[in-house]
């Protein structure tokens, strides 16, 4: 209902600015038929790194795990402590080092991902010694 995103506007700091501008904006967008079977999964035998952080609020994990029940030879990896992104976790760079062994293999069988349990947010400085 378009009237919705109004209603919930209602009331806070920016009211319906932003809703009115992405509607300007996809108002520009050309619109094409599609057909039905776009929509549907992609099922697929390729390698798949799939990667999603504990807390992503944008790509949830559950994501993650519905995309790889369609892709029979992925591995679904979930970030602890991870967001959208995984910029300031201690021992992050276990990320890029999975992704680099996954390229280089060319496969997801046998891959050690041992690291990303090690993964965490760093401790909150409080001052105190």
């Amino acid at each position: 209902d378009p009237r919705e995103g109004e209603r919930l506007a209602r009331g806070t700091f920016l009211g319906d600015y932003r809703l009115r501008d992405q509607r300007a904006a996809c108002a520009e967008w050309p619109r094409v038929p599609i057909d039905p079977p776009f929509r549907g999964p992609v099922v697929s035998d390729a390698p798949t790194l799939i990667l999603s952080g504990e807390w992503d609020p944008t790509t949830p994990p559950v994501y993650g795990e519905q995309v790889a029940r369609h892709l029979r030879n992925s591995l679904h990896l979930v970030v602890p402590s991870g967001a959208h992104g995984f910029g300031g976790l201690e021992n992050a760079e276990c990320v890029p080092a999975v992704m680099n062994a996954f390229v280089r293999a060319g496969s997801v069988a046998g891959l050690d991902t041992s690291c990303v349990a090690t993964i965490r947010r760093r401790p909150f400085p409080t001052g105190a010694q």
